[in-house]
């Protein structure tokens, strides 16, 4: 038998060691999670809620927003390396209960405001299924069809179906924490 000479061993020795680094770096590299930029946030929070952001902060591994809506103040924290919404939190106690009219086919309405008190932990609580169907009405004149309750991506949604006299249905979507109408849809 020969034998590997000490020269050999230790340059296979090397080249295994530099293999193994390369090895790990690149699974290192592949299952690393980048983390969600401030933009990347800061487009998120406003894609998901239709409001002012008047300041940002970074906080551990988040990303806190705090967020004007027709509803009032909210802070909106942010997972950096989920990208999900943590939580949603008031600052103060005005609610709109009535949002920028959007695509209403009835006409503008008047914006009606409730200064119930908050939780006493400050956090956001979900409008109440009369309320929601209170706001539907005020977009659309006629009487509830149906009535639905939707979680997307971790926010809550309310779909009123309202028919009117004429028989025309239309659905209008409000934001279950705000109470603001993010769209009303007609059937054809």
């Amino acid at each position: 038998m020969t034998q590997i000479q000490p020269k050999r061993l230790a340059l296979i020795a090397v080249v295994i060691i530099i293999a193994g680094v390369v090895v790990w770096q690149l699974f290192t590299n592949l299952t690393a999670a980048e983390l969600l930029t401030e933009k990347q946030a800061r487009s998120k929070v406003e894609s998901l809620y239709n409001g002012k952001i008047v300041k940002v902060r970074e906080q551990n591994q988040l990303f806190v927003f705090e967020l004007e809506l027709d509803a009032g103040s909210f802070e909106v924290e942010i997972n950096r390396e989920t990208g999900e919404i943590g939580s949603l939190t008031k600052l103060n106690n005005q609610i709109s209960k009535q949002p920028e009219n959007k695509g209403n086919k009835e006409g503008p309405t008047e914006q009606q405001t409730d200064t119930n008190s908050p939780p006493t932990d400050h956090q956001a609580q979900l409008i109440s299924e009369e309320e929601a169907k209170e706001i539907a009405l005020q977009q659309i004149n006629g009487t509830i069809d149906e009535f639905e309750t939707k979680d997307i991506d971790g926010v809550i949604y309310y779909f009123v179906e309202v028919e009117r006299d004429d028989g025309e249905e239309g659905t209008v979507q409000i934001h279950g924490l705000t109470g603001e109408v993010v769209s009303i849809s007609w059937d054809d």
